[in-house]
């Protein structure tokens, strides 16, 4: 966005919000790869910076049906994070981080959740 169009800049991210949303559900129904959509659907939920409980819910739904999902895992605990559980959200992103280490956002969440620094 340019200066001129600051002040629009939430206004277009819920609509591409709610773009992606719509997208998704078009997929939902197969269930191959479902994990993947649950967590897609949850990371368009949480890309704005209120807590939402249905993003939330899907992304607990993704890494439940696959808990190697590291991606799932680190926007779960943003979720978290956003809610104001500062007890779980780094538990669930060390998790995410634990998963798949060489992931660049699981070590980049990792080191902002780890008391030891």
């Amino acid at each position: 966005h340019s200066v001129e169009d600051a002040g629009r800049k939430q206004q277009d991210v819920l609509e591409e919000m709610e773009k992606t949303l719509q997208q998704m559900g078009e997929i939902d129904g197969c269930s191959q790869g479902r994990a993947w959509a649950l967590m897609l659907k949850g990371k368009a939920l949480n890309v704005t910076p209120d807590y939402k409980p249905q993003a939330e819910e899907l992304l607990a739904k993704a890494v439940k049906l696959d808990p190697e999902l590291v991606e799932a895992w680190n926007q779960l605990g943003e979720a978290y994070w956003k809610k104001g559980d500062i007890t779980a959200a780094p538990h669930l992103l060390l998790w995410g981080s634990g998963a798949c280490e060489s992931h660049p956002e699981a070590s980049r969440w990792a080191g902002l959740a780890d008391p030891r620094g």
